[in-house]
């Protein structure tokens, strides 16, 4: 006897899309090295710590570890043109 899907899996495993991920905004990444730290990052790519730490959901003192993937920068797509993403406050 055939049994009929109720449920709906097709975004079973998958994370909601965030901000950064719409259509039309890319973001840069960096895997962080021994030694690296959010000051040293955030002056190495010109942005601030506390977008740093905004971007990538850490707190203020969290020790960065060697092989993390982090944000760098976020771009959005603006009449053809890619450009820095406004910051949000």
């Amino acid at each position: 006897m055939p049994v009929k899907q109720t449920v709906d899996f097709s975004h079973e495993g998958r994370a909601p899309r965030s901000a950064a991920a719409t259509k039309g905004s890319y973001a840069k990444y960096y895997t962080v090295k021994t030694g690296d730290t959010i000051n040293a990052l955030s002056k190495r790519f010109n942005v601030s710590a506390k977008l740093l730490t905004a971007w990538n959901n850490l707190k203020v003192r969290v020790a960065l570890k060697p092989g993390r993937r982090i944000i760098i920068a976020k771009f959005t797509e603006k009449n053809g043109e890619m450009v820095p993403a406004a910051a949000r406050s």
